[in-house]
């Protein structure tokens, strides 16, 4: 198993920062957002733009409440434009929500018409989690997901091991590369105030420690916007260009 580990403040793939674009570059689409909030998709529009996108679209609901099937084209639309899109969150609890996103992504795995890159991250993991086996054998796809997002993604797949907070770091990591040995998506998760990212078989570990976030700001959505935008630029693996932006 390739199992490396970050200890110091300095990205394990330096490689990545250095061959980071001097000018603005990648269009991205951030998607999410509901009658509660919009906050986390305006930050990480921002966000997005600040760290180098050339072109950054909000996808909002229409009616300023929750996505419905009049959203369903823009949302496709967005899919079609974007190198990168976030699926962030922030959805509620609305059926019809669930299903309008459900929907696109059936629509665009059946023509194989994803987003070159696409990165799922907070409740949107738990509103598509009935639908994320059909994209788990997709390289386009990333996950960024809590622990308890992880257990329930091994019980909808029934891979057949059980995840506990109690497991040591190596164990886990062994289960991460075998996972993506079997699966082409890439995971990234936090444990025990490690940042663990899996990839084809290969895993990393960060600890929070040495980077800007903690266990509760990593779900804010920068990360998830850092990881997104280093893969739009970043003509490396994703597991690297993934480990490389936590310190971004």
């Amino acid at each position: 198993m390739s199992f490396e580990l970050a200890r110091q403040e300095e990205p394990l793939f330096p490689e990545v920062e250095f061959s980071r674009p001097e000018r603005k570059m990648g269009k991205v689409a951030v998607i999410g957002g509901s009658g509660a909030g919009v906050a986390a998709e305006s930050r990480a529009y921002e966000r997005a733009l600040l760290l180098g996108a050339e072109e950054v679209q909000a996808i909002l609901p229409g009616d300023g409440q929750y996505f419905k099937m009049a959203d369903k084209e823009a949302i496709a639309a967005a899919f079609a434009w974007a190198d990168g899109v976030l699926l962030l969150g922030d959805l509620g609890r609305n059926a019809e929500t669930a299903q309008v996103l459900s929907t696109v992504l059936e629509e665009a795995v059946a023509d194989d018409s994803l987003p070159k890159r696409l990165l799922i991250t907070r409740d949107a993991v738990d509103v598509l989690l009935a639908k994320l086996p059909d994209l788990l054998d997709r390289p386009e796809v990333m996950l960024v997901l809590t622990f308890s997002q992880l257990q329930k993604l091994f019980k909808e797949v029934l891979y057949p091991k059980v995840l506990v907070m109690s497991l040591p770091l190596p164990t886990l990591a062994d289960i991460l590369h075998k996972f993506t040995l079997s699966y082409n998506v890439c995971i990234a998760t936090v444990f025990n105030q490690e940042l663990l990212v899996a990839s084809g078989g290969e895993v990393t570990a960060t600890n929070l420690v040495i980077t800007n976030y903690n266990p509760l700001t990593v779900w804010s959505g920068d990360l998830a916007v850092a990881g997104l935008m280093y893969w739009v630029w970043g003509n490396m693996s994703l597991k690297s260009v993934t480990a490389a932006s936590i310190l971004a």
